[in-house]
């Protein structure tokens, strides 16, 4: 089981993080690539209304169990889906915590060196962390 956690800032490590899935998959990039909304939303069933019309959901998969509550939509007062899993992430493997490392720790924080790679964290914290630029072997 795989474990999905986004920022609560976009791309900032600093500010807390969300548990968003659970994903029954064997690696990290397996539910990286189901956590994101290609065709429909990752987070919605295998059917959703949108406007009035019923979508299929092309992104939906029966291995991914959403762990935290859909934004309701004031326009239609639907649930929205999440958003896809992203830079400034965690997935943790139930033994490590991978970072995607964004450029840096929100308009304020420090650029990372290692931006765009995803690295073994020691430290996760999900109230927020400060990223070493450390990977943990």
């Amino acid at each position: 089981m795989i474990t999905v956690f986004h920022a609560n800032k976009f791309g900032d490590n600093t500010k807390g993080y969300t548990k968003v899935a659970e994903v029954d998959v064997d690696t990290i990039n397996e539910a990286f690539q189901l956590t994101n909304n290609i065709n429909g939303s990752w987070s919605r069933g295998p059917e959703f209304e949108f406007d009035g019309d019923k979508i299929v959901n092309g992104d939906y998969d029966p291995r991914i169990k959403v762990t935290t509550d859909l934004v309701i939509s004031k326009r239609t007062g639907e649930p929205m889906g999440l958003r896809s899993t992203s830079s400034g992430d965690v997935i943790f493997d139930s033994s490590k915590y991978w970072f995607l490392v964004p450029m840096g720790a929100g308009r304020t924080g420090p650029i990372y060196k290692t931006h765009g790679d995803t690295v073994a964290i020691d430290n996760f914290d999900i109230n927020g962390f400060i990223y070493n630029e450390k990977e943990v072997a």
